[in-house]
């Protein structure tokens, strides 16, 4: 192997704002700084396993769409190869940017974390590759958090025997895959997988491992979460307590969903593909959803911003006045207690921007917690569809020990009142 003998390039000699070259290999212990941003990556850049390459908060490494060096496992395209230890150290407000010189998928090859590493990748955006992240080899780990993989052909993809653990990471709009799962092991918690062109967690091969917790899969082009099965498999899938919406091709197949999760839109702020921002709203049913049943699903949890719709989940014991529009599905959920004042309206649209519950077509108020309605005969409280007509939404469903009293009410054109 040639690798030993490479030297890094690091042509800075001009001023910080020229940014630095690199290619080859690291003579030793590196660390990218943000005086030094952007790094291009002319060529492979490998971390041997006697060094660690250390990046500061907001550094920027851009890859060259040809690789000078030629090597490699893509002789054409430039790879970030880790032998020794990455430790990324993006933050909130200075994240660290991983992306090509010109946008798209598969422009370079992306990081790859080979034998014998522990690598530590935090605040990263990884764009613009193959593999964004690219686990590989028996004895291989990487920990991947509170980053966005987002453009890239796979967002995270871990093989033969390698070990991945991401937490609290967005993997959107990839032209494949949001995470894959050949014959090594993922440990995926709080994780939001959305809008990728194909499936948005696959496992790939029978001796593939994953483990999938309090994460959202939604709205990818083909199945969200997908098992191949042929002959014995000796690989495991755990699924425990995520929010699985609207895909494709199905939520599941190969796996069954457990008892703990549902299907549900997360209503995310927005989906736009220009804006896109997939923190919960107020109302998101993906609050208080995880398995301790106080932190919310996915990797942006809720930070005050309001839900566009009367639709989701009702969190906190709320008084309601006055007209509304009841856009989807809307649960009082166990120890929340809802109040109708008098004179209260409830419009209810004759479709489910939600697309769950019992009918994914029709609006439902389901009450698992408390519901009062509190109307009078001079000024009941009314719910009616947007269109009169029986059957045009399914009604209010009182659910097993709940404590719900409705009087004065005026239940019209549902299913069951």
């Amino acid at each position: 192997m040639l690798r030993g003998a490479w030297v890094v390039m690091l042509l800075a000699a001009g001023a910080a704002s020229a940014g630095t070259p690199v290619q080859g290999a690291l003579v030793g212990d590196t660390t990218w700084t943000a005086a030094g941003s952007p790094y291009t990556m002319t060529g492979d850049v490998t971390v041997p396993s006697w060094a660690t390459l250390t990046i500061e908060p907001g550094v920027q490494v851009i890859a060259n769409t040809s690789d000078a060096m030629s090597s490699g496992l893509d002789t054409t395209l430039v790879e970030l190869i880790v032998q020794g230890n990455l430790q990324v150290q993006g933050t909130d407000i200075a994240p660290v940017t991983f992306k090509a010189t010109t946008a798209g998928s598969g422009r370079w090859r992306g990081i790859r974390v080979e034998a014998g590493t522990l690598t530590t990748l935090a605040g990263a955006l990884i764009r613009d590759a193959t593999y964004g992240l690219d686990v590989t080899n028996s004895g291989t780990s990487a920990i991947l958090g509170t980053s966005t993989l987002s453009g890239n052909s796979t967002g995270a993809y871990v093989r033969s025997s390698g070990t991945l653990v991401m937490y609290q990471t967005v993997s959107h709009a990839n032209t494949n895959y949001g995470v894959q799962v050949s014959s090594g092991t993922a440990n995926l918690r709080y994780n939001t997988v959305v809008s990728n062109n194909s499936y948005g967690v696959y496992v790939s091969s029978t001796a593939g491992n994953l483990s999938l917790q309090n994460s959202i899969v939604s709205s990818n082009g083909n199945t969200g979460v997908y098992r191949f099965i042929s002959g014995t498999s000796t690989g495991t899938v755990t699924l425990s307590h995520n929010d699985v919406w609207n895909n494709v091709s199905g939520d599941y197949s190969g796996v069954t969903a457990d008892a703990n999760s549902f299907s549900a839109n997360p209503l995310f702020v927005s989906t736009s593909t220009a804006s896109p921002n997939f923190r919960l709203t107020s109302l998101s049913p993906a609050r208080k959803a995880a398995s301790d049943k106080i932190s919310d699903l996915g990797a942006l949890p809720y930070a005050g911003d309001v839900s566009p719709v009367l639709a989701g989940s009702i969190h906190e014991n709320t008084t309601l006045s006055g007209a509304y529009t009841l856009s989807g599905d809307l649960t009082i959920p166990t120890g929340v207690t809802v109040t109708v004042a008098p004179g209260t309206t409830f419009t209810v649209a004759t479709s489910d921007v939600l697309q769950s519950g019992l009918d994914t077509g029709l609006v439902e108020l389901i009450a698992r917690g408390s519901l009062q309605v509190l109307g009078t005969d001079s000024s009941p409280v009314t719910f009616k569809a947007a269109t009169a007509g029986s059957g045009r939404w399914r009604g209010i469903r009182v659910e097993a020990g709940t404590t719900t009293a409705l009087s004065g009410a005026l239940i019209r054109d549902a299913t069951y009142g």
